[in-house]
């Protein structure tokens, strides 16, 4: 970042989370650099809740080398979460974190389709983005035995992902009301 325009949030950055062992892929928005910290722990805060686990497993955070990652308010969440190690690459040296620069390439390029082709507006990036992750996290890679998806990794499970909710993102909606009124044309 900075992304131009802010999101529709007001948001300007986002934080890409990559568990290298699962390939499972999350997206964070943040409003600015300051916020990163908060939003990590959040992130993580979720995660333990939402897995029901402790997180120990968790022995790297590899980041660019950013202040905000690496200094101030964030060394007190990596405290707070016992994060044992943190490792950051060099400045202007992107190849030592090819996962995460291709993980990032590879979600801005799906986003960016997506919003060409459903021509929205430049302020929506936020939530191409989100979709963009979402439907990443549940496409097999080769990456993982037996071809298995980020979420089936994650959830330890052989269960085919469901695809039930993947709409084509950023289409039109009509909602009908409950009661309707007389004429057809107020029914949406």
């Amino acid at each position: 970042g900075p992304v131009t325009p802010h999101s529709m949030f007001g948001g300007t950055y986002f934080i890409i989370v990559i568990d290298v062992y699962t390939n499972n892929i999350w997206t964070i928005p943040i409003r600015t650099r300051a916020d990163a910290a908060q939003a990590l722990d959040d992130f993580l805060e979720n995660m333990a809740n939402s897995y029901r686990t402790d997180m120990k497993s968790i022995m790297t955070i590899r980041t660019d080398g950013a202040r905000e990652l690496t200094q101030g308010k964030i060394t007190e969440v990596y405290r707070k979460w016992k994060l044992q190690m943190k490792e950051t690459t060099s400045p202007y040296s992107s190849y030592q974190n090819a996962n995460a620069e291709r993980a990032i390439r590879t979600i801005v390029t799906m986003a960016t389709a997506m919003m060409l082709h459903a021509q929205a507006p430049k302020r929506e990036w936020i939530y191409a983005l989100r979709a963009a992750t979402y439907i990443l996290r549940r496409l097999p890679t080769t990456a993982n035995p037996d071809r298995k998806t980020p979420v089936q990794m994650t959830l330890n499970t052989d269960q085919p992902v469901s695809l039930a909710m993947l709409r084509t993102w950023y289409s039109p909606v009509f909602v009908r009301k409950q009661n309707p009124e007389t004429s057809k044309s107020q029914r949406f």
